[in-house]
């Protein structure tokens, strides 16, 4: 067996809701500080910062624009 030539394009695929849903299960029931908070990229993820904040904020957490597009729960 050989290997097929590198590809000269890939395609990077976003991170869904189920990506950041357990990402924040995580970090809020298994992290290791006394006020857990996790912070994303927003550009990672194939909703809009918009739809990311609506949702959070409808299911209990705070978020915040922390800087250069990122997002901080809590």
């Amino acid at each position: 067996m050989t290997l097929d030539p590198k590809p000269e394009k890939y395609e990077v695929k976003k991170k869904t809701w189920e990506d950041l849903n357990n990402s924040l299960n995580f970090y809020f029931t298994k992290g290791q500080f006394d006020r857990p908070y996790f912070i994303v990229n927003f550009n990672e993820y194939e909703m809009s910062k918009e739809e990311i904040i609506e949702e959070a904020e409808t299911k209990g957490y705070k978020v915040t624009e922390h800087k250069n597009d990122l997002l901080r729960f809590e």
